[in-house]
């Protein structure tokens, strides 16, 4: 009997410790909805396996794409900073935002190991890459150099 009261309450505490985990993600990934969504703006749009080939492979611009996960810290942090450049270079650049726990066969097809992860694509090829959180500067000279 005593190790059956044991087990509940270690599945109580499990229950207990996973939750604030599960409304952080639904808080986040309401908030990059509102960021993000394809209502926001045309040149910063959220990209699937399905539709990697025409949104980013097929561009006419030079796209941006930024590998991610809800529960990435440093994600979250470069979200803002990557809508503020979407703005800033709209017609002459587009963004993709590829979620790897969505996409996986899509993360791994391009070796992403680790997130966030930016990929600029010119003429359907990986012009160059930056991994990890940067500073705006940083990002928007890396732009400047292939636009």
């Amino acid at each position: 009997m005593n190790g059956f009261i044991w087990l509940q309450s270690r599945a109580l505490i499990f229950k207990l410790a996973c939750k604030p985990t599960q409304n952080f993600r639904k808080s986040t990934e309401k908030i990059h909805k509102k960021l993000f969504g394809e209502t926001q703006m045309t040149n910063l749009f959220a990209v699937e396996e399905a539709d990697f080939q025409s949104k980013v492979l097929a561009s006419d611009v030079p796209v941006l794409v930024d590998f991610w996960a809800t529960w990435c810290g440093p994600c979250r942090a470069i979200a803002p900073i990557l809508e503020e450049i979407a703005q800033e270079f709209a017609g002459k650049l587009n963004i993709a935002k590829v979620n790897v726990d969505e996409n996986s066969d899509l993360a791994a097809q391009y070796g992403i190991r680790s997130i966030p992860a930016l990929l600029l694509f010119k003429n359907g090829k990986i012009a160059d890459t930056v991994i990890g959180m940067q500073p705006k500067p940083r990002l928007v000279e890396f732009v400047k150099q292939h636009i």
